[in-house]
């Protein structure tokens, strides 16, 4: 007995070495309606002040009522009783692009609202509050089973969902959505009000928001003014309401006041948002996956792309505009991926992870009841795996090579019309409504386009494709370029973009106001058609079901293992994965020690800005009014030790999504925003390490300094509620 009770001893143990963001709350994205429960003890002994209800709470304001989803990806706080909303730089950026021209450039010079009637509608952009969360996993669980296949399991889901999501919001203006937790061991539902009327209000020049640029990107020290204004509009009843002039500026159930006091290494630190997703629960054969096939093909494809549109920006300054934000997103986690595996390989994570599943295996085995339910889950995942890589190779080099071709997916974009001007029972009024939709589309699309950038594109991606592609997991227009045009992929591009009349805007338009059954069967012969189509089908036919079975087997296996997790450590509580749902995570202001004789200090300010700035370099322009303010010491009230504090770094885990998040003091308080991550520790969306996890966020201070003094938007200053007393 007691040598069985000191093997479990042990093997917790070693699982807590194994898995260290378990053994500190600091270190986990947690639900906020739970904190009262798992963490709110914690975050007291670690210097919080408030209560875990002053932070989520259904009966009265909280701090969750100033949060929101920006958009579909990102994080905003509102810093106003105006519904001014705080985000970053990179979060408003397609936005901000969009509404700009070569003579009206708010992505180079910055913009600065000074009234209400300036502040720029943005369509299609929301913000998402939450407004309760409910765990409903009793009145799911009971209704599903192992036995069932997982086609039949997700519609029981849905079918119990859609009537609960129906129940929660009836009689109300709010929306409704159910996710699942812990790889589908538990299930909650989250109850939202969406705003729909958005405007842009405010940012600084790309010289100061996207500071460093991809030079800095993931990287420690940072001096990047990563922030961006909008506010929420809302209809006379202050609900959402789509853009009218005759909105007005929300007014919303709380707001976060700003705390200018000052902060120190040590002092606690929490973050809200929307984390997007993380993989902390994988068995050493996902994670493999994941090292050897997944980024590595995204990294290898990416790097090609980014290196075309790079050259061409550099020598437009039409294409600079336009690609700048599209340039942004790809090379963000093209980054991200490459210095995850950088990070994986060098703390052998996959091999302490095989280590983790031995031990897994034997706490299966030393229970009958154990190894009847667990015992052949590792072998189960060493064979889907294998299966998974082979189709996921082919994924890859389908989604992110052949359709990263800009021509095809805009080709693609069509087909809704195509098939519902074909249907001889098509409602009328819906295939003109489409036709509209397809107009601007096209308009749209040439507004941020670039014919002989996407060319360059085409042709790399068609001969990666080529190379990296088996012979049995190939489309066929690969196989008919070498017999057609002996292999010349620059031939059959050439031929390709000259030849297509998806390109032809006016022409393409004129066909579009008389659009029948000749205008179809031109479309469809097209050379540009043919290759989408092809490509798609192939995906569809060939590679999809095969990888979704992949999924659906893998998702299986992984719900089951993570109940053995659970089972083999009762006392410690687990986070789930972020999924883009609300979290919290806590920790404290805390610089780093990631390598022999390497020390990241805490917190850079102005003074690291104006040293790094260099003519010569792109990414590292820096504003004459901004040298002036330094040179004349114009910080107002925003001045600590001669300088402006810029950016700091927290010991708290983060994750795509988090980008804007609020970074609050011991009394939440807001003391700054979230934007990015160490490089060190990027590796923490599958292994976490607390020693080299760090979040990179601007200090409130420097945004205020900016707003202020080189924008001279006072008008926005006066609305916050700023706090000067510790």
């Amino acid at each position: 007995m007691g040598k069985s009770v000191n093997c479990l001893h042990l093997l917790s143990l070693n699982f807590l070495l194994l898995f260290s963001n378990y053994s500190f709350a600091k270190e986990g994205m947690w639900l906020p309606n739970l904190l009262g429960h798992v963490n709110e003890a914690e975050m007291k002994d670690l210097g919080m002040k408030i209560s875990a209800d002053d932070i989520y709470s259904i009966n009265h304001t909280s701090l969750k009522d100033a949060v929101v989803q920006f958009g579909g990806g990102c994080t905003g706080e509102l810093i106003s009783s105006q519904s001014l909303l705080l985000t970053n730089h990179h979060c408003g950026f397609s936005q901000i692009q969009s509404l700009s021209t070569l003579e009206k450039n708010y992505i180079k010079d910055g913009y600065w609202a000074k009234s209400f009637e300036e502040e720029l509608p943005c369509p299609g952009l929301t913000a998402t509050f939450i407004i309760e969360i409910r765990n409903v996993s009793e009145q799911i669980l009971p209704f599903i089973s192992d036995t069932m296949s997982e086609m039949k399991r997700q519609s029981v889901i849905k079918l119990i969902t859609d009537n609960l999501e129906k129940a929660a919001i009836s009689g109300t203006h709010y929306k409704a959505f159910t996710k699942s937790f812990y790889q589908g061991n538990e299930f909650y539902l989250f109850i939202t009000e969406v705003f729909t009327d958005i405007r842009f209000v405010g940012v600084a020049p790309k010289a100061i928001g996207n500071f460093g640029s991809d030079t800095d990107n993931w990287m420690w020290p940072r001096h990047t003014g990563d922030f961006s204004l909008f506010r929420i509009y809302a209809g006379k009843d202050n609900h959402p309401a789509d853009y009218s002039k005759e909105n007005k500026p929300f007014s919303p159930r709380y707001f976060l006041p700003i705390n200018i006091s000052g902060i120190k290494e040590g002092d606690f630190a929490m973050i809200m948002g929307f984390p997007g997703k993380t993989n902390e629960y994988l068995p050493a054969e996902g994670l493999e996956m994941v090292y050897s096939q997944t980024n590595a093909d995204k990294v290898r494809i990416r790097e090609q792309r980014l290196k075309i549109w790079k050259e061409a920006m550099g020598t437009n300054d039409t294409i600079q505009l336009n690609y700048s934000a599209k340039y942004r997103t790809l090379a963000n986690y093209y980054k991200k991926w490459s210095l995850e595996n950088q990070n994986l390989r060098k703390h052998e994570s996959i091999l302490k992870r095989k280590g983790f599943d031995k031990q897994f295996l034997e706490w299966t085995l030393a229970d009958s009841m154990r190894r009847a339910e667990f015992g052949n889950l590792l072998n189960d995942f060493s064979e889907i795996y294998s299966k998974g890589k082979v189709f996921g190779h082919a994924l890859d080099y389908t989604s992110e090579s052949l359709m990263g071709i800009e021509l095809l997916n805009y080709v693609l974009s069509f087909k809704k019309l195509i098939e519902l001007r074909r249907n001889i029972h098509a409602d009328e009024k819906e295939v003109e409504v489409q036709l509209e939709k397809t107009k601007k589309m096209v308009n749209g699309f040439f507004k941020s386009y670039s014919k002989s950038t996407d060319k360059k594109v085409c042709f790399s991606m068609l001969k990666l494709s080529d190379e990296n592609m088996s012979d049995s997991l190939r489309p066929d227009i690969l196989v008919r370029i070498k017999n057609d045009f002996s292999g010349d992929f620059m031939k059959y591009t050439e031929e390709l973009y000259s030849k297509t009349i998806f390109l032809k805007q006016e022409k393409l338009l004129s066909m579009l106001n008389n659009f029948g059954s000749v205008e179809i069967k031109k479309l469809t012969k097209d050379p540009a058609w043919k290759l989408a189509i092809n490509i798609q089908d192939f995906q569809k036919e060939k590679i999809q079901p095969s990888y979704n079975a992949f999924v659906q087997g893998s998702a299986k296996l992984l719900r089951k293992y993570m109940e053995g997790i659970l089972q083999m450590d009762t006392v410690k509580q687990f986070y789930p994965d972020a999924n883009s749902t609300l979290r919290v995570t806590y920790g404290s202001i805390q610089g780093m020690n990631p390598r022999d004789g390497v020390i990241y200090k805490w917190q850079t300010n102005l003074d690291g800005l104006i040293e790094k700035g260099n003519l010569n370099d792109d990414d590292f322009q820096v504003p004459e009014k901004l040298k002036e303010l330094y040179a004349t010491r114009n910080f107002g009230q925003y001045e600590s030790n001669g300088s402006v504090p810029l950016a700091f770094l927290t010991s708290t885990q983060t994750t795509g999504g988090n980008s804007g998040s609020p970074v609050l003091n011991d009394k939440g308080e807001l003391i700054g925003t979230s934007f990015d991550r160490a490089s060190e520790g990027v590796m923490s969306d599958y292994v976490f390490d607390e020693k080299l996890t760090r979040t990179i966020s601007l200090d409130i201070r420097f945004t205020l300094f900016i707003i202020e003094k080189l924008g001279g938007a006072d008008r926005l200053i006066q609305e916050m509620k700023i706090i000067k007393d510790k």
